[in-house]
């Protein structure tokens, strides 16, 4: 998917549970983010919906478990990957996603899976 798809599905208010941003072009995940801020954020809900975290000091299990408190939508934001936790990632997800379109196994637990995964690294 292209970043002025993203950004147009963001407008229209087609916005995915989860975006995974990589490349060396670091414009594009800032443009998103702030797209993504714009839709999601309002300053009634900043302080509990939106966390930075910075990947090379937490683990993608940090991430996930951050919140103390059911939100309706929140918005993630994690910067400065290392390229090893970045290339894990990436195969991570390029191996559930061969496996929910090839493998005939339930997807939830596909996906549960890759969670673990990625939570473990």
């Amino acid at each position: 998917m292209t970043t002025d798809q993203i950004l147009c599905d963001i407008e229209e208010g087609k916005v995915a549970p989860f975006y995974f941003l990589y490349g060396s072009e670091s414009f594009y995940r800032v443009e998103i983010v702030q797209a993504l801020n714009r839709k999601l954020i309002t300053p009634d809900n900043r302080d509990f919906n939106l966390e930075t975290f910075e990947a090379r000091e937490t683990s993608a299990g940090d991430w996930i478990g951050a919140k103390p408190f059911l939100v309706k939508k929140a918005l993630q934001y994690t910067k400065n990957f290392n390229l090893a936790t970045l290339r894990n990632g990436t195969k991570c997800l390029f191996e559930a996603d061969r496996a929910l379109k090839t493998s005939g196994k339930d997807p939830q637990g596909i996906l549960e899976s890759l969670l673990l995964r990625l939570c473990s690294s």
